[in-house]
C-alpha cells in the first residue's frame, strides 16, 4: 500500500498546482507534464499517476471550498484530511491567490461578440447540380395494401 504524502511533499505539490492554476486563470499556456517532471524528483519515489491523482484531489478540495481549480484535473474525492488542512493553510498564506480568484470571477464565461469574427466561419455555397430522373421506368416491387381482417372475415363466413 502506498505511503501517505508527507507534509513536505504536500507543500511542494501545492506550490506546483497553484502555479499552474494561476497560469490557467490568466490565460497563459503551460504543459502539465513539464510541471510534473520538474516536481517528480523532489518527491519520494512518487509515480506519475500518483502525482496526477493528488492534483485531482487538490481540485476536489478547492471545489469543496468553492474556489476555482484546474479544469484538466477533474476532482477526485479520495484525499487525506491532511491535504484539506494544507490547502486551507496554503490559500491563507498566499494573498496573491485572491487576485487569481478575482480574475477568475471576472472572466467572461462566454466570449464577447467583439472577439467572435463570423467571417472566420463563412464558406462558399455548395455548387448546384441538376439531378436527372432515369429515363427507363422503374418496374421494381410495389407494395400492396392488404386488409387481413377482411380476408379473415370472408374465410370464416361458412362457419355458422
Amino acid at each position: 500500500m502506498p505511503e501517505d504524502w508527507s507534509p513536505q511533499e504536500i507543500e511542494l505539490i501545492l506550490a506546483d498546482y497553484f502555479r499552474m492554476l494561476e497560469m490557467e486563470v490568466r490565460g497563459v499556456a503551460y504543459v502539465k507534464k513539464a510541471f510534473r517532471e520538474r516536481l517528480k524528483p523532489r518527491l519520494r519515489g512518487r509515480s506519475d499517476g500518483s502525482i496526477e491523482f493528488n492534483h485531482q484531489n487538490i481540485s476536489a478540495v478547492l471545489m469543496k471550498f468553492g474556489l476555482p481549480y484546474i479544469l484538466g484535473y477533474k476532482p477526485r474525492f479520495n484525499y487525506q484530511h491532511l491535504l484539506e488542512d494544507a490547502v486551507a493553510d496554503y490559500v491563507l498564506r498566499q494573498p496573491a491567490f485572491d487576485s487569481v480568484c478575482y480574475d477568475f470571477a471576472e472572466k467572461p464565461a462566454i466570449p464577447t461578440p467583439q472577439s467572435v469574427r463570423f467571417s472566420d466561419f463563412e464558406v462558399p455555397p455548395p455548387v448546384s447540380e441538376m439531378v436527372q430522373e432515369p429515363l427507363a421506368p422503374n418496374y421494381g416491387k410495389r407494395l400492396v395494401k392488404i386488409n387481413y381482417r377482411k380476408g379473415n372475415n370472408k374465410t370464416g363466413s361458412w362457419v355458422s
